[in-house]
């Protein structure tokens, strides 16, 4: 039924953040019984109807199995049954229960390398297989550690509640971290609710933190990309950067980022997001006004690759060589990355791919194509990059 699939996109996290407060903080059971309200839900509503208020629905059924849970372990308290009724009146009045908790999956007792993953799950509400996929994990491999954080919360009485303000800026870079790689699902059509979400909790934590640099600069990030979120896909097919219709941006949008952009850089602790939203910056004016920055952006991009390395940078720095063409500088880039496990990185393949063309290696660049289509389940890519394989010389 449509409108449990849209209800399920759009407030699983915010559901599933106020049942971990109801329960407890007890965020296996809160997701169990959030499951038993989608099935149950799925049983009853194309019978009955959608009711008016979907979301109060499914908090109503999953509280009455919360208490069923506490009244059969004889530990039911009252208040709980107060703060569940009240709840369930309206639950949009609660946004900040799931920054709540992101902070607490980004607890210290909690793994370093699955804190991300856990607020994507619990959050977002991301299925095992996107997260795995997103972190070239399995996903059985990613399950168990799933399974053994939310162990831990419960078993070390990690509270669900938003630290002391002294607190936020050790767990800060986990929670970016996360809101980030939500919002990048968000580019793939099935996703594209996800966006709003990110950006929505962006804006929070902008909001409750303001003298911390880094949110800033993910915000503008953000809107940077959104910004050209109409020019990227046309026709059913996506539109990379230097080939969209500037007049289809959003300037509202592009001037909001230059200025959280520049409120970030005026608090002088500059970090990732900050050196990635410049970067985007960078791209759109050379765009916009026209301008020959290639040499300031490339400096951008090693500041980047520098401060915060990573196999996304890497290939962002290569990509800004092969379209500088720097064929020779991006290639260097690209074998010295074989052995950092990308196999399963689809942006990998298709530099390789565009590189072999260039270079006029063409079953090479065949093969690198078809590798990279097989590893997106985005329309429009395919689109794209079927095209791109079609019109390789014969």
């Amino acid at each position: 039924m449509e409108i449990i699939e849209q209800t399920a996109r759009t407030s699983y996290g915010k559901l599933l953040a106020i049942l971990t407060k109801a329960s407890n903080g007890d965020v296996a059971l809160a997701e169990d019984v959030l499951s038993q309200a989608f099935i149950k839900a799925l049983e009853v509503w194309p019978v009955s109807g959608a009711p008016a208020n979907p979301d109060g629905w499914l908090v109503k059924t999953a509280r009455n199995a919360i208490i069923d849970r506490f009244r059969h372990l004889k530990v039911q308290d009252h208040s709980i049954e107060l703060l569940l009724d009240r709840l369930e009146q309206n639950t949009t009045d609660y946004p900040d229960q799931r920054m709540a908790l992101l902070f607490v999956c980004a607890h210290p007792a909690i793994s370093e390398e699955i804190r991300t993953p856990l607020m994507l799950q619990t959050v977002v509400g991301l299925s095992i297989e996107q997260i795995a996929s997103a972190f070239l994990l399995s996903p059985a491999a990613l399950e168990k550690r799933l399974v053994r954080a939310k162990k831990k919360i419960k078993e070390a009485g990690i509270p669900f509640e938003i630290p002391e303000k002294t607190e936020l800026s050790a767990r800060l870079e986990d929670v970016l971290d996360a809101v980030y790689a939500a919002y990048g699902t968000s580019w793939n059509e099935m996703t594209e609710s996800l966006e709003s979400e990110a950006l929505f909790l962006t804006r929070l934590i902008v909001e409750t933190l303001p003298a911390e640099a880094e949110p800033k600069g993910l915000l503008a990030l953000m809107q940077f990309s959104s910004s050209r979120k109409i020019a990227r896909r046309f026709a059913g097919r996506y539109v990379p950067l230097d080939e969209q219709d500037v007049q289809l941006w959003d300037k509202k949008l592009l001037n909001e980022a230059d200025a959280h952009l520049r409120s970030a850089f005026e608090l002088k602790n500059p970090g990732r997001y900050q050196w990635e939203a410049a970067i985007q910056s960078g791209h759109v004016a050379r765009r916009l006004l026209g301008i020959d920055n290639q040499r300031d952006l490339l400096a951008l991009y090693r500041v980047l690759i520098t401060t915060a390395p990573s196999v996304g940078a890497w290939l962002s720095y290569a990509g800004a060589f092969l379209s500088f063409d720097e064929d020779l500088e991006a290639q260097k880039i690209l074998n010295a990355l074989e052995s950092e496990g990308v196999e399963r990185h689809q942006p990998y393949w298709v530099l390789k791919a565009t590189l072999a063309a260039k270079l006029g290696q063409l079953s090479e660049a065949v093969k690198f194509y078809e590798q990279a289509i097989g590893l997106t389940e985005d329309a429009a890519v395919v689109v794209f990059l079927r095209a791109k394989l079609d019109h390789l010389p014969k």
